[in-house]
């Protein structure tokens, strides 16, 4: 699911075309004119695609990629915080910190894997596959308190 903060994000872009496509459905004006754009930059002027799309960061800066996944893993993160039980939003973090030292142990076994390793798992360990998936896990309450808040 893409959530619409990331809008400005062409990586966002190019998966909502993508998406459009696959369904048989037109795709966005702006979806279409980005990609229209890049073509013809990396045609007529020979910048490199991946540049023309915007997907590059400039230096010192996160790629197109690198923030999408991020995005994504947070939203996994804010899910399987949303499941875990506790009074307070902190008290959610610390049982958060300590489903995700559980799951370092799965790990291993589900790394190699595509998609969801094991259909009767909790969907707080399915949350915590697919944010793995997109990178490494903060351990702390801390770090998962503020991406939970930092919205």
């Amino acid at each position: 699911m893409i959530d619409s903060d990331d809008d400005a994000n062409p990586a966002v872009a190019l998966i909502r075309l993508s998406e459009a496509l696959a369904s048989g459905e037109l795709p966005a004006f702006e979806d279409r004119r980005l990609l229209v754009g890049a073509v013809h930059r990396w045609i007529e002027q020979g910048v490199p695609l991946e540049l023309a799309l915007g997907l590059r960061g400039m230096p010192c800066q996160a790629s197109a990629r690198t923030i999408y996944r991020r995005a994504e893993q947070h939203r996994h993160l804010r899910a399987a915080h949303a499941l875990c039980e506790g009074a307070t939003p902190w008290a959610r973090a610390v049982a958060l910190a300590e489903e995700i030292h559980r799951f370092h142990r799965l790990w291993p076994a589900y790394r190699d894997l595509t998609a969801n390793p094991d259909p009767k798992m909790s969907r707080i360990v399915h949350e915590l596959f697919m944010a793995r998936k997109l990178g490494e896990l903060p351990e702390t309450a801390r770090g998962l308190s503020n991406i939970c808040y930092s919205q």
